[in-house]
């Protein structure tokens, strides 16, 4: 409970923040080439004592973080970004929530100790929940799809987060870490909060060009 209750509070704090930024071109460029700066620090302090996974950080990093920064110039691009880090936190909170509170078998034993399937279903079933509400909020830049399709995309998509976030775990339980850093209470390393965009943010990218 005292972990939740850091996170919130960070979340709280940094979220706010964090959005306002997106609403500034350059600004969000910055935050973002910033935050591929902290994220490459803390892959170096994880892998420097394995030399054959110290360069893996490098497109691992900078491929979604460019990506993101490429979406942001696009018009409209503050409304796409915001909406993107919207579901990417509602996928995260939920999948936590599933797997707290429903429990279940774990979905990833070895990887991620603490994650289950019922927190994988939950994290897909919000981010369909949170497209679809989205989409009817910006119908502008809502994918042309049909409501069960955009629900359905919106579900493959929060699976797509989730493997994300195991495929940074994967390397953490390679290199023997917990977090990836200890920068933001409750959360770990930048690493940590933002592995979810490693494999979404450039499929983002693809989709919309």
């Amino acid at each position: 409970m005292t972990n939740i209750k850091r996170r919130i509070l960070s979340g709280v704090i940094l979220a706010p923040l964090f959005i306002a930024s997106m609403f500034q071109t350059w600004v969000f460029a910055v935050v973002m080439c910033s935050v591929a700066v902290v994220m490459l620090l803390e892959w170096y302090d994880m892998a420097k004592s394995e030399m054959d996974y110290l360069f893996f950080g490098l497109p691992i990093v900078t491929i979604p973080i460019a990506s993101l920064i490429c979406v942001r110039f696009l018009d409209g691009g503050e409304y796409i970004v915001l909406s993107y880090f919207l579901i990417i936190w509602a996928i995260d909170i939920f999948a936590m929530l599933g797997g707290k509170i429903i429990g279940g078998a774990k979905l990833a034993p070895v990887v991620s100790p603490k994650k289950t399937w019922c927190g994988l279903i939950s994290g897909a079933l919000a981010s369909a929940i949170a497209l679809s509400l989205l989409s009817s909020i910006f119908p502008e830049l809502s994918p042309p799809m049909s409501g069960f399709s955009l629900a359905c995309f919106g579900f493959i998509f929060g699976l797509i987060e989730q493997c994300s976030d195991l495929f940074i775990s994967s390397f953490k339980r390679k290199f023997d870490i917990k977090d990836s850093g200890v920068i933001i209470p409750g959360h770990g390393g930048v690493l940590d909060r933002f592995d979810g965009i490693i494999l979404t943010a450039p499929i983002l990218l693809y989709y919309i060009i």
